[in-house]
């Protein structure tokens, strides 16, 4: 990402903080880490994550999908199945 990076927060009904909260506060300081560093040690079971741009072009099916649309407006139903499991 870049520029403005999403920044979660957890909004608590109470202002007391329990185990749960400081827990969810530590996750939610450990997740803006790895927005603003591309790296974080210790999330969400991962003893380090780092986040690296793709290495091979981005596919998209653009024109399939365009084409379902059409044909979905014309006879009511379309099916198209660009690569397995989409």
């Amino acid at each position: 990402m870049g520029g403005s990076d999403p920044c979660l927060i957890e909004v608590k009904t109470s202002k007391k903080l329990n185990r749960r909260g400081k827990k969810q506060k530590r996750s939610l300081k450990k997740l803006h880490a790895f927005y603003e560093t591309d790296m974080v040690e210790g999330f969400r079971g991962f003893p380090v994550l780092r986040r690296r741009a793709a290495e091979v072009p981005e596919l998209t099916y653009v024109d399939q999908i365009n084409e379902c649309i059409v044909e979905a407006q014309k006879d009511g139903h379309a099916v198209r199945n660009p690569e397995r499991g989409l």
